[in-house]
């Protein structure tokens, strides 16, 4: 059975999709390996674009770390990249992620029973509605 990743390198899709796809793959295969255990908890490569790796941190002092060192990430990651694909890796850049801002939305999502009756008390259907799918997309951005 195929995985999706072969699915869609098998694809007719450019270069450039397929290199990405790659890129990022070897980014979270590696992690743990590239970079200390306590940096590593509190990081995950996001994506990758024309040779530049994003990276969530959240933790400010992690990031500035992570920064500094972001040459020495690159070469590291690099020595993983198959010889025919160099170079892969040129830049990284840092993204501070917010996640107690995630454990809030937990909370929240614990409570949405109690929530949702609260909408049910607006009278009006389309403001009803308007809510209930706003707080449902904000749970979904951060995939609760």
């Amino acid at each position: 059975m195929n995985t999706l990743k072969d699915l869609i390198l098998s694809l007719p899709l450019p270069k450039k999709i397929k290199m990405s796809i790659l890129a990022l793959e070897i980014a979270k295969k590696y992690w743990k390996k590239v970079v200390e255990p306590h940096l590593c908890q509190i990081s995950n490569p996001l994506a990758f674009e024309e040779g530049t790796l994003l990276v969530g941190v959240s933790n400010h002092y992690a990031l500035q770390i992570l920064s500094s060192r972001s040459l020495e990430i690159i070469e590291k990651l690099e020595k993983k990249v198959p010889t025919t694909l160099r170079p892969l890796f040129k830049e990284i850049k840092f993204k501070y992620i917010f996640e107690e801002h995630k454990e809030k939305m937990n909370f929240y999502k614990k409570k949405l029973p109690e929530n949702k009756i609260r909408f049910e008390n607006i009278q009006d259907p389309e403001l009803k509605s308007l809510f209930e799918k706003a707080f449902k997309s904000y749970l979904n951005i951060f995939k609760i």
